[in-house]
């Protein structure tokens, strides 16, 4: 919540949509920061003031979190991984009333880190702390002087979208480890290793003028 911004709305002033979509994506992004910068001010912090005081606050919080790790009834500590689980709901297997982890859906995954980590993950709401909200898409390594052997990639899930491909779901275990795939940059060794290929051509006319496409 900025100066200009709170002046402007004590004067009179209407919010800003853009503004304030803004500030909540910033605080939720810095989530654990914020917290740390609160209970960092002590019983300086309104909030902590609010709340009781900087220790009932903090060991209130920390029955609650206790209470919501043991909420299945179990008394076994848990890893963050545990709690913070990578989900990979498809919405058609959603639709069709699949259980979790049935259909179109893959194996869920313990998830790493939060919003502030490389291996960034962020939790669906403060109270639905499956790490679904945002994963990292795909991590790319490429070595500008030596782009056909110097060139790494890897995301989620596989390289194939028909459910039941040993495709389909291979690179998935990579992904979540940190592993990457190098990368067939040059069309010569694309065709050196192709399994299948698929070849479409137009109509005669198409063909006249030398129209061909080639998926591999």
């Amino acid at each position: 919540f900025t100066d200009d911004l709170l002046i402007s709305v004590v004067g009179g002033g209407s919010f800003d949509a853009a503004k304030v979509v803004k500030i909540l994506n910033e605080f939720q992004g810095n989530l654990h920061l914020n917290v740390l910068r609160i209970l960092r001010r002590g019983d300086k912090s309104w909030w902590l003031k609010a709340s009781g005081g900087l220790n009932q606050t903090f060991f209130a919080s920390l029955l609650e979190a206790v209470d919501y790790v043991r909420g299945d009834g179990s008394a076994e500590p848990k890893k963050w991984g545990e709690i913070h689980v990578m989900r990979f709901r498809h919405p058609i297997s959603t639709a069709l009333g699949f259980a979790e982890g049935k259909g179109f859906d893959v194996p869920s995954l313990p998830g790493h880190g939060d919003t502030n980590t490389i291996r960034q993950v962020k939790s669906a709401s403060l109270t639905d702390l499956s790490a679904t909200a945002s994963n990292v898409s795909l991590r790319f390594i490429a070595d500008m002087s030596d782009l056909r052997n110097g060139c790494s990639i890897i995301t989620p899930l596989g390289n194939c979208g028909v459910l039941g491909s040993p495709y389909y779901a291979i690179d998935n275990e990579k992904w979540h480890s940190g592993e990457v795939r190098k990368m067939v940059w040059e069309e010569s060794d694309v065709r050196a290793i192709a399994v299948n290929t698929m070849r479409f051509n137009g109509d005669e006319r198409m063909r006249e003028g030398g129209f061909s496409c080639s998926m591999m």
